[in-house]
Formats: C-alpha cells, structure tokens, sequence
C-alpha cells in the first residue's frame, strides 16, 4: 500500500506594521489683536495736524487717503506713489533701513523727483512744507505704533479701548523718540578734487560692481538689470546715468549719499568702502553724461539738506 504525502502550502502571511500618522504642525496664524487700531487714533502732534491739512489738499490724490500709495490716481503712475505706511524710503540722508529726517521729506517736497510723476513744490511756504513732512512721518511710524499697541494690550491684558484711553499717548512717545527723534544723518565729508586718477580709481570700482545693473556705459542696460524687482517684486529699471536726471538731486554729495545709504524698498544697496573710494565712484557716474567735460562743469539741482542753495 502506498502512502500519499498531502503537501499543504501555506502562503506566508505579511503584516504590515504602519508607523503612527505624523500630522505636521501647521502654525496658526494669532489673531491680530489691534486689527481694529487705525491712522486716525495715532495721536498727531500740531505741527502734524496742519501737515494733514496740506497733505489731504496737495499728496491724497496720489498717495491715499491714509498714505499707503492708492490714491485715484495711483493706477496710472509709473513708479507708482510712495507707500508712506511701509517705510520704505528711498531718498534720505539717514542709514538703511531708517526713516527719513524732515529735511529729507522737505527737500524731496521742494525739488520733486524728475522722472517720476512726483513734482516740485517749489513755490509751498516752508512751514507747509515741514508740516506736511511731519504728517509723513506721523504716517510712516504708525506700523511701529500698532506692534507697541498689541504688545501693550497682551501684556497688560488691556482691550483696545483701554489702551487707546490710558496708554496711547506714552506708546507714541516712545515710538517717536526711538524712530524719528533719534534720527542721525550719516556724514558727508568734503571732496576731494576731481582729477583723472580719482575717476579712474571710480571706473575701477564701478566696473567691478555697479555695471551688472546700470551697464558699462551707464546707460542702466547691465546683464542684471532685466530681472530686477522691488520690494512688491515688480519690474524696477536701473537708472541710465548718461541723462544725468537723477530723482533725489544731482550733485555729488547726493550721490555720495545714494552710495552710502542705499535705496530701501529696492535692489540697490549701501556701498561700503572708504569717503575718497565713495567720492572716485559718484565723482564717475556724474561723469558718465559728459566725460571730457566733467571736471570742469557746475553742478546744478537739488542739493542735500544743507548744501548749496538750488541753481
């Protein structure tokens, strides 16, 4: 008799241990607890009080009723108008990343910024003009005064109203002192005479480093200078130098002072190096437009607060 084996197979049995779910945290967004603090409750002082007045007849069309660069006729500017509530300026005397001094303000209220549709307003009184650059200002802090306000109502578990009743004029205080009152322009030494061996010394250097926007020849056509954008990643266009229009003045000491400070809200950076290197390298841009008769030539335009009256 022969005895039959039965061969059972028996499939393998795979478990399969998952590991845990791990759900990433994502952050949530806090609640912005003065959300409802506007420009209208940061306290003006009187010299900003009469800077409205000028603003709302003079500045609102274009920069808006709370100074943020949306007036009705913001659309159809190009560059479009300042937002003051960012503060971001670009033609000032103070180091990047600072606002602007009131005669910053002023100048550019007096002189315009040719190439933009900003104009002069030249024939303004002067205290309008320092009023109105106040109000700016006022403007300009009011961010800062909305972070000290939400700082304040969490840690002194205040509501809004208590704060802006109690503690809104010490917030301002305080945020004026160490925003506006504190303000220091950076130095401006003199120059030293122009000869050929400081403008070669200025080519040098603006070869090796300012040409990949504003080109070789200074006509702002660089490699770099179709992919630069701004602060909102627009389009922004390096200047052509050989115009010689230069929107926050024309002098030397006003390039100088570009080079040192750098145009906040844009690509262009504060140049580090020594007051003659700095001095060879404006001395050269402005000599870009008419290079055999620079050295000889008188500079025209908008100066730098302090500087030489307007020709």
């Amino acid at each position: 008799m022969m005895t039959v084996f039965a061969v059972v197979l028996v499939p393998t049995l795979f478990v399969v241990f998952w590991p845990p779910t791990i759900t990433a945290k994502v952050p949530v967004k806090q609640p912005d607890i003065a959300e409802d603090f506007a420009l209208a409750d940061w306290p003006l002082s009187k010299a900003a009080a009469f800077g409205k007045i000028v603003y709302e007849k003079n500045c609102i069309g274009c920069h808006g009723t709370t100074g943020r660069g949306d007036g009705e006729a913001a659309p159809f500017l190009d560059p479009i108008p300042r937002n003051f509530q960012r503060g971001a300026f670009k033609f000032r005397t103070t180091p990047t990343g600072k606002l602007p001094m009131k005669n910053d303000l002023v100048r550019t209220i007096n002189c315009g910024l040719p190439g933009s549709s900003m104009p002069s307003f030249k024939l303004m009184p002067e205290v309008e003009k320092k009023a109105v650059a106040e109000y700016v200002q006022h403007i300009a802090t009011f961010r800062f005064g909305k972070r000290a306000v939400a700082k304040d109502m969490k840690r002194k578990k205040l509501s809004l109203e208590e704060v802006l009743a109690s503690r809104i004029e010490d917030i301002k205080t305080a945020v004026w002192s160490k925003r506006i009152a504190r303000l220091q322009p950076i130095p401006v030494p003199p120059s030293p005479k122009v000869t050929d061996k400081l403008l070669a010394a200025g080519k040098k250097r603006y070869l090796g480093e300012c040409n990949r926007c504003h080109g070789d020849s200074g006509r702002g056509d660089g490699i770099s200078s179709y992919t630069l954008r701004d602060w909102k990643d627009e389009a922004i266009v390096a200047r052509d130098f050989t115009t010689g229009i230069f929107r926050a003045g024309s002098k030397p000491e006003d390039i100088f002072v570009r080079m040192r400070t750098g145009l906040n809200g844009t690509p262009m950076p504060s140049i580090p190096g020594s007051a003659d290197e700095i001095w060879g390298l404006a001395h050269y841009i402005l000599s870009l437009k008419d290079p055999n008769a620079y050295k000889s030539r008188v500079h025209a335009g908008c100066g730098i607060p302090g500087g030489e009256d307007d020709n």
